[in-house]
């Protein structure tokens, strides 16, 4: 409801939108600690979003709840060091335990923890790994015992989808445990939505309903899922605040089709 005292300025009205990427997405998911693999060999162009797009929402309920999204592209765990190798120009590194997948070339690595701090960054792998445990890279000269002590992040490969081994690589999505068993390579299919960012010093925000004679609305929020919000009122919630990312639910007769971004202030009018 409209508050009693103070002022409320409003920032902009955004009209929200359901869909604008589509395509298929072919990969694994680990249930426990957030990694979204893309495994296939060419995954379509019109998924090139997935590396370019912050927040990609995946719109696949079978097998991610509305709300789950890519939030990185990398993988959200590390590998410890197993060991390295040096000649003319190239290292080749082991992780400790097996990756979830072998490298390809082109994959980006993020090096950290090094015993020489000077060789913490990020590689591209110039040639697949001979095994799971494997990336390799060029570096310029002998690095001796300067990895050791390092963690390796896998990362994806960061060119264009459909071109080679674009896109293919570790994501993070925001929800863990979003399924009861991992997806085996070829079962994840699924079309993407670009969901709409909250405008920073937005504090509360008015929905609107698609039908005028609604009083309740839904609406998909971050990490969240479909949830109904009130109407035609001024709101306050944590998933609604500046930063984080909405999105209409595709259902025309309850979506929220239109929210108005506004600051409160409760002690009058600045």
């Amino acid at each position: 409801m409209i508050p009693q005292s103070g002022s409320i300025n409003v920032i902009s009205t955004v009209t929200l939108g359901t869909t604008n990427l589509t395509g298929t997405l072919t990969g694994t998911i680990n249930t426990t600690n957030r990694t979204l693999l893309v495994v296939t060999s060419s995954p379509p162009v019109a998924l090139d979003g997935i590396r370019t797009t912050a927040g990609l929402f995946l719109n696949n309920t079978t097998n991610f709840p509305a709300g789950c999204r890519v939030i990185a592209q990398q993988s959200p765990i590390t590998f410890s060091y197993g060991g390295v190798s040096w000649t003319t120009g190239t290292a080749t590194l082991s992780t400790s335990a097996a990756m979830p997948m072998t490298s390809v070339a082109g994959q980006q690595f993020i090096i950290t923890g090094s015993a020489n701090s000077a060789l913490d960054g990020t590689y591209t792998t110039t040639s697949g790994g001979a095994n799971a445990q494997q990336i390799i890279f060029s570096l310029a000269a002998d690095p001796g015992a300067g990895f050791v002590g390092c963690t390796i992040r896998p990362g994806i490969v960061n060119s264009v989808a459909g071109t080679g081994n674009g896109c293919i690589g570790y994501y993070t999505v925001n929800m863990s445990n979003v399924i009861s068993a991992n997806i085996t390579a070829g079962s994840l299919s699924t079309t993407t939505r670009t969901p709409t960012q909250v405008p920073l010093n937005t504090t509360h925000v008015i929905p609107t309903a698609a039908t005028a004679t609604n009083t309740f609305a839904d609406l998909i929020l971050d990490g969240v899922g479909i949830v109904t919000l009130p109407c035609l009122q001024l709101l306050s919630f944590k998933n609604l605040k500046s930063g984080t990312y909405i999105m209409a639910n595709g259902g025309t007769a309850t979506d929220v089709s239109k929210l108005v971004y506004a600051t409160y202030n409760p002690h009058g009018n600045p």
